[in-house]
């Protein structure tokens, strides 16, 4: 049976509110997000923090390498001022903060971005907060990672995120690859050549299908229409009104 299409927020409602806060996070589930999805890293003394970039000077405007700071250190800086001066002093969250945040019936989408060293202390921080793992979807763009990603989280989700150069590759040896690792699906950029044959041979192949990141209503329409499972977007209740509209107008 095809599972209801899923409207999964980008770092949040990161359309809005600054990107991978708390803020962004709680504004995604107030929108009705079916799932956010988040980035992270390891700070120096072990803790799994949530930022896109390996380094703060995107967000924060101080150019740290989070790799060098301890969580406390992470901590006194303001990632949210950059956005909007209304979201100053908005912090760089712990996962473990994210996670105590996922109101019933949701989902995580945790991408990895530190690397495989992320995964025990992200598997420690799932065990803590004692999360229904089916709800916890693990990716990665490195596919050894994906590979650890299964092996270590036999009860989550695990997808394998394409990149383009990837992409262009054979295609029919990259969905062997992917069903033979036991990995779930696979997480499309939205400007690959995504069509209704590519998506019917991923199905085909026992995968699910999903894509990133879709802010274009007509876009989100067509992927919706050819049975991919899910859309990260910047802004997920702008596009749960828009999908609903479209539905209803035919």
């Amino acid at each position: 049976m095809q599972q209801p299409f899923k409207i999964i927020a980008h770092r949040g409602a990161s359309y809005e509110a600054p990107e991978n806060t708390m803020a962004a996070i709680r504004l995604a589930w107030q929108k009705q997000a079916d799932a956010v999805e988040v980035d992270v890293h390891l700070s120096k003394d072990g803790q799994v923090v949530v930022i896109h970039d390996a380094h703060t000077r995107r967000t924060v405007g101080l150019n740290k390498d989070v790799r060098k700071q301890t969580f406390a250190e992470l901590q006194q800086l303001d990632a949210g001022s950059w956005k909007d001066t209304r979201w100053q002093n908005e912090r760089i969250p712990s996962l473990h903060r994210v996670l105590d945040s996922i109101p019933p019936g949701r989902n995580l989408f945790i991408e990895i971005k530190g690397g495989p060293a992320c995964l025990p202390a992200v598997q420690a921080d799932l065990h803590r907060a004692g999360v229904s793992l089916k709800n916890i979807t693990i990716m990665d763009f490195n596919f050894d990672g994906v590979r650890q990603a299964r092996e270590l989280f036999p009860h989550c989700n695990i997808l394998w995120l394409l990149s383009l150069s990837v992409f262009t590759r054979n295609y029919s040896n990259l969905l062997r690859r992917a069903a033979d690792a036991g990995i779930d699906g696979l997480n499309f950029d939205r400007r690959m050549s995504i069509d209704q044959n590519r998506v019917d041979l991923c199905r085909k192949a026992g995968l699910t299908c999903y894509v990133w990141t879709v802010n274009n209503i007509d876009e989100a329409h067509r992927f919706r229409s050819m049975g991919i499972s899910g859309i990260t977007t910047d802004r997920p209740g702008w596009m749960r009104e828009q999908l609903q509209k479209k539905s209803f107008n035919g």
